[in-house]
């Protein structure tokens, strides 16, 4: 059975009870597909099954920890296009603990290893394309943000983390691609998500202005040539202009908005 048939005949008529073993081994081998309408469409289907609950318990396991490690493979060249696996892989993941959580089957070891994975993936992760012209979204910093949001919601969460993730954003910031391209696919609004979800959990406006401050303060110091310089600077002055106008859209974190302003007007002041 090739995969082009099995999604047509998942989208007409979902199991009746769960997908078999040999259905979901095929949707696990096209997790990373080049073709990106199979890819999109396998992953749809995905989401599918699981939220419907068309997958056994088992089954669950079986692509959750066939996706976590996906995220541990190669990440040495971009011509493989390993990323598109591991930056679905995420996507899936997301999924799962969405499921898991709404359901009450998430357990404490579980979470841990999904979120300390997610942490060391996200630390790692160098091709960070977003729209890869005849693939698709690659969009591992997006999607692999998404995945993070959906730890932070987990009534697992547990605060110590906060610093961890925020110093994950920051070196994020720093990711330019193989040509030295920015972000340039709102790459930026979907890390700022995570922020969001950060505050939901108590992170405090003093300690997101601190930050920031930081964030600023570090690039300031660190030595680049002209056009990764500038390249990362528009990575960072992009996040906190979503950041600044999120907040103030939602008058949150005044503290931090009037931090963000005040980095902005020394910023164009020197420029001018």
């Amino acid at each position: 059975m090739c995969i082009e048939y099995l999604l047509n005949q998942l989208q007409n008529e979902m199991p009746k009870d769960t997908l078999s073993e040999e259905s979901l081994d095929l949707l696990i081998d096209n997790i990373g597909n080049t073709d990106p309408y199979i890819r999109e469409k396998n992953m749809d289907m995905i989401y599918l099954l699981i939220t419907n609950h068309k997958l056994d318990d088992n089954q669950i396991n079986k692509l959750l920890f066939h996706c976590l490690d996906t995220l541990k493979s190669d990440f040495k060249s971009y011509i493989e296009d390993h990323v598109f696996e591991r930056s679905f892989s995420t996507l899936i993941i997301a999924t799962i603990v969405e499921y898991y959580n709404k359901n009450d089957k998430l357990n404490n070891y579980i979470y841990s290893k999904i979120l300390n994975q997610t942490i060391d993936y996200m630390t790692t992760e160098f091709d960070v394309r977003g729209y890869v012209s005849g693939k698709g979204w690659a969009h591992s910093i997006a999607h692999g943000s998404d995945l993070i949001v959906a730890c932070v919601k987990s009534n697992k969460y547990l605060n110590r983390y906060n610093r961890v993730i925020l110093n994950l954003i920051s070196k994020n910031l720093y990711k330019l691609t193989e040509d030295y391209s920015c972000y340039i696919d709102d790459e930026d609004e979907r890390q700022i998500y995570i922020i969001e979800a950060l505050l939901e959990k108590g992170l405090t406006d003093i300690d997101l202005s601190n930050w920031v401050n930081e964030l600023l303060n570090d690039f300031n110091k660190s030595d680049h040539d002209d056009l990764i310089y500038f390249r990362i600077k528009k990575n960072i002055t992009d996040f906190l202009k979503t950041l600044y106008f999120r907040l103030k859209f939602n008058q949150k974190c005044h503290l931090t908005q009037s931090e963000i302003e005040r980095m902005f007007n020394d910023l164009y002041t020197k420029s001018s």
